[in-house]
């Protein structure tokens, strides 16, 4: 017999973020879903900062983060992003965080 595949990451979006880690791995396990502790609360942290729930937060492909931290350094993973967005768009993005970053700092 051939087991349904089940997308994780929604199983975990479907629970309150407040129920702990372990509860949610428990309820996995009962359903033959096996996950680690870290996976529930990378998935959550994903949840919370792109504001998205259930089915619009599972990406066809893993995100451009976890791709990137397989793959190696982070300066190569931070070039292939350039690439990825586009000179422009990066020094944009860049500029806005040197912005932020001056404001927090009060500079």
């Amino acid at each position: 017999m051939v087991k349904p595949k089940v997308n994780k990451t929604r199983f975990i979006v479907s629970f309150p973020f407040d129920k702990p880690a372990r509860e949610v791995i428990s309820a996995g396990k009962a359903k033959g879903i096996k996950f680690k502790e870290a996976y529930v609360y990378r998935v959550r942290n994903l949840a919370r900062s792109s504001g998205r729930k259930g089915a619009a937060l599972a990406p066809t492909a893993p995100p451009v983060a976890v791709r990137a931290r397989a793959a190696g350094s982070r300066a190569r993973d931070f070039r292939a992003l350039v690439v990825e967005l586009g000179v422009g768009r990066s020094r944009a993005l860049i500029g806005e965080v040197e912005v932020a970053l001056r404001r927090l700092l009060g500079i």
